[in-house]
């Protein structure tokens, strides 16, 4: 359950920022020597350059550099500039981890999930989740109630599940915001609260999630919680339909309309994707 990118050209995005507003003086702690070859190595991952920046970042990362440890070891598991290795990749996640990496914790702890690279532990898993979940790392935050949730690695408590995905969620984590829709609307681990899962499923709707978008769909078209709407619940299950879910809301709601407010509903669908690029 991740949804973390290929975080090398936005680390690099992010570094040009720092560097340029702190004179290349400091770059997370790293003294300028540290900075100037980060960016070599930044610059050489943007143009493709792959052996060179694997390189830059390997000298830095043995000198205990580490967002250097982090990007070698993103390299190291997508086989850029080398062959893959999910050991090497490990190995300089965890020394990465060690120091603090919000993003190395929550890489390390999914190739614990998988076995990726290193023996399959549940409980290293949930440890290094928890540690970038506690850093804000709205990934971690999703995916550590998602353990609480269904006991993996962890004893099960649906309490502390709502509570992580509350945090990832008010980061606008979109699957987050699905998750506790579903919970508040089923009454799982917590009172139904049908204002709040509309609330959630709204937010993650909005960001683009189909189920999301299909369940608020039939919020609108049964009126739960809410006066029925089959004008909303056309538009959102129509929405929902472009990714493959909400096809059978769709042709429920569809009974529901006058030919009208068929074309009215298509309509606010369509505004709501051209506004998004969707």
């Amino acid at each position: 359950m991740t949804d973390q990118p290929n975080l090398l050209p936005f680390a690099s995005r992010r570094f040009k920022r720092l560097s340029t507003a702190l004179g290349l003086s400091l770059i997370l702690g790293a003294p300028v020597a540290f900075g100037a070859s980060l960016l070599t190595g930044f610059d050489a991952y943007e143009k493709g350059e792959f052996s060179v920046a694997l390189q830059q970042f390997l000298t830095l990362a043995e000198q205990g550099e580490s967002e250097a440890q982090y990007n070698l070891a993103l390299m190291y598991q997508q086989g850029l500039g080398t062959a893959a290795d999910p050991a090497e990749a490990a190995r300089w996640f965890t020394a990465a981890a060690r120091q603090g990496s919000a993003n190395a914790q929550y890489r390390l702890a999914m190739l614990y999930d998988s076995g990726e690279g290193v023996p399959q532990n549940n409980h290293e898993a949930a440890r290094w989740l928890r540690q970038a979940a506690d850093q804000g790392h709205r990934t971690a935050q999703f995916t550590l109630g998602g353990r609480y949730y269904s006991g993996k690695g962890l004893d099960q408590d649906y309490g502390r599940a709502i509570a992580w995905y509350t945090k990832a969620a008010e980061q606008g984590h979109a699957s987050a915001q699905f998750s506790l829709g579903v919970l508040y609307e089923s009454g799982r681990g917590t009172a139904k609260d049908l204002e709040r899962a509309r609330y959630w499923y709204q937010m993650a709707a909005e960001q683009g999630h189909p189920g999301a978008q299909n369940n608020l769909g039939a919020i609108y078209l049964i009126g739960k919680g809410i006066e029925p709407d089959p004008v909303q619940a056309y538009k959102w299950f129509s929405i929902a339909s472009r990714r493959g879910e909400g096809a059978a809301g769709l042709a429920l709601a569809t009974e529901e309309l006058t030919l009208d407010q068929i074309e009215q509903a298509k309509a606010l669908a369509q505004q709501w994707m051209e506004k998004r690029n969707y």
